[in-house]
């Protein structure tokens, strides 16, 4: 009796914990909808990372997983948009004040008002991934973001597709036609027209 007792609570327990669990997400879903800015992204993004890996450390539901997986793309789409969107940041210009003793020109150099991605908490790998996931369609994002299918099997099959395209003849009428010119099979030779003895001329 006290042994199913106590496997009771601990069922409720996990039901507990699961359940908020989805509520941080949910509300975390819901803030990724009205961020505009870099760094409310980022935060998001890291909330949503966290999630994943407490899920999976702590034996969560496959719901409670994906739902947190699903975060974390959609984030890095929502990223990669803002990532584009934003000036490029440049260095530090250098502006002219004044005079050193020696008599050269002083210059002072003013910090750039652009942050870099990583002022802003972004890695390289992590800008990388972001700005290939705000690459796809909405519906490849969500076939991500829900694991049908990885960013890689994606890829390819955008891959594909795009050589497929290519190698298809459009079907469509063009005014422009390129014809071999009229005579022998070396007439080629003589274009455009000349002297030479077999040119016609």
């Amino acid at each position: 009796m006290a042994k199913r007792a106590l496997v009771k609570r601990g069922t409720t327990s996990k039901l507990a914990t699961r359940d908020a669990f989805m509520v941080h997400l949910q509300k975390a879903k819901k803030e990724l909808v009205l961020a505009v800015l870099v760094p409310q992204v980022v935060a998001l993004y890291s909330f949503a990372t966290t999630a994943e890996r407490y899920a999976r450390a702590h034996n969560l539901s496959e719901e409670s997983l994906g739902f947190a997986h699903q975060l974390k793309i959609e984030t890095l789409g929502r990223l990669g948009e803002l990532m584009e969107q934003e000036p490029k940041a440049t260095g530090a210009r250098g502006q002219l004040a004044g005079r050193e003793s020696s008599g050269g020109a002083k210059m002072t150099h003013q910090k750039p008002a652009i942050k870099t991605l990583e002022e802003q908490g972004i890695t390289k790998s992590v800008a990388k991934l972001a700005r290939k996931l705000a690459a796809l369609r909405p519906t490849e994002l969500t076939a991500v973001a829900v694991r049908d299918k990885t960013l890689a099997a994606v890829q390819r099959q955008k891959t594909a597709t795009t050589r497929a395209k290519r190698q298809v003849l459009p079907d469509a009428k063009y005014r422009v036609i390129y014809a071999d010119t009229p005579g022998s099979d070396d007439s080629h030779d003589c274009f455009p027209p000349t002297r030479m003895p077999g040119c016609g001329i």
